[in-house]
């Protein structure tokens, strides 16, 4: 009889060694997720702007970069009350930064807010211009062909010109335009963007351009020129599209008058001084305003808030002058002085005369603020907190009204 094999009794009371342990629950970041997937859109989008920008990464675009944190960092300093320089120094100058441009011959030094010097640059310059931006400087030597272009750090761009410069101009965001005499025409302006990049040029075979503007966006370019039409010279003002290589959008004869600048007030609005009138245009080129000097002589003239324009004139009768306040509907007030003027600036809702070496501040209403004492200034400028800086030989002090 063959043995069976035998049964083993049913374990039941075998319990498995994890049976009591709590189930884990899967725990879920959304917030760990979110960010993963963000991070890898941002992976993604760098590429892609990679590829498609790589051209564009240039030493001038890191310059340009470094220089935005620059001027980024300045929001928080006060501006200074003094700077030294030395007597030389005062031949070109202009408000940088919160801070002062300073060019002579050989050298260009921008001090900072706080008075100090920031950065210097040597120059051979025979004829020294110099006009700024919000965010740069461009310095060049009228009549001949070198310019230098640089922020508050380093410099931007040192080159010689192809043609023989004539003027130059810039708008708030760095933008700037060179006129030049170049073989074959009378005038051709170049312009070019915030990065130096060349963006339009206008070439002007029979027309000297006096003056240039670019508008605050760059999209629009306004010269003043003069010519010789039926053997006696007259002005024109012309308004150019920068953004395509057509027509220009407005040209208009300025007869028995010479220009003598120009400016955008806004987009939509630019001015023109001549010899013997001011006259206002909007974006389309039509005339807006024609107001005329009965007589008068313009010796200076500069913008406030972008709204109104405040010119220095000389009357007909010695030792006569008015100060006038314009926009584009026409005349807001007037004031009328004696004593040869030596300085006019505006910024702001404010105007500053220097007479005799001390400085009147004016609002934009010309209701008198202040008067400092006389000193031994040459020029002033004026901020728009209403502070007059005051720049004699050697440096400068500061009026508060």
């Amino acid at each position: 009889m063959n043995a069976q094999p035998k049964k083993s009794a049913p374990k039941d009371n075998v319990v498995p060694i994890d049976a009591h342990r709590p189930r884990r629950r899967v725990r879920r970041h959304p917030v760990r997720v979110f960010i993963y997937v963000l991070f890898f859109a941002a992976v993604i989008t760098g590429l892609i702007l990679f590829v498609t920008y790589r051209n564009q990464l240039t030493a001038d675009a890191f310059s340009d970069l470094l220089s935005r944190l620059r001027l980024f960092g300045q929001g928080t300093e006060d501006q200074a009350d003094a700077f030294s320089y030395d007597d030389y120094m005062l031949s070109h100058f202009a408000a940088f930064q919160k801070g002062l441009a300073l060019l002579s011959n050989n050298r260009l030094i921008i001090y900072g807010p706080s008075g100090q010097e920031k950065y210097g640059a040597d120059c051979a310059f025979s004829n020294p211009a110099l006009v700024v931006s919000d965010r740069t400087v461009l310095a060049y030597d009228r009549g001949g062909q070198s310019l230098l272009l640089a922020d508050n750090g380093s410099t931007l761009l040192k080159r010689d010109w192809d043609g023989t410069l004539i003027t130059a101009c810039m708008n708030r965001k760095g933008a700037f335009a060179l006129v030049s005499a170049e073989r074959g025409y009378a005038s051709v302006c170049t312009v070019f963007d915030d990065r130096q990049r060349e963006k339009f040029k206008w070439y002007a075979r029979d027309q000297y351009i006096l003056a240039a503007a670019l508008s605050p966006s760059t999209g629009l370019l306004a010269v003043c020129s003069y010519g010789e039409e039926g053997g006696r010279q007259t002005g024109r003002v012309t308004l150019l599209d920068t953004g395509r290589e057509a027509d220009p959008l407005m040209t208009r004869d300025l007869p028995d008058t010479m220009p003598l600048g120009v400016g955008f007030m806004s987009e939509k609005l630019f001015y023109v001084v001549t010899e013997d009138r001011v006259s206002f245009y909007n974006e389309n080129g039509e005339l807006l305003l024609d107001w005329t000097f009965d007589g008068r002589r313009p010796l200076a003239y500069a913008t406030g808030d972008e709204s109104w324009l405040a010119l220095c004139l000389a009357g007909s009768q010695p030792d006569t002058f008015e100060l006038i306040i314009l926009d584009e509907k026409g005349l807001r007030t007037k004031l009328p002085f004696t004593g040869q003027p030596d300085s006019l600036s505006a910024a702001g809702g404010w105007v500053g005369l220097l007479k005799g070496g001390a400085a009147r501040v004016y609002n934009a209403a010309l209701e008198a603020k202040g008067q400092s004492s006389a000193t031994d200034a040459l020029a002033l400028l004026m901020r728009s907190d209403g502070t007059a800086l005051l720049l004699g030989k050697n440096g400068s002090t500061a009026f508060k009204p």
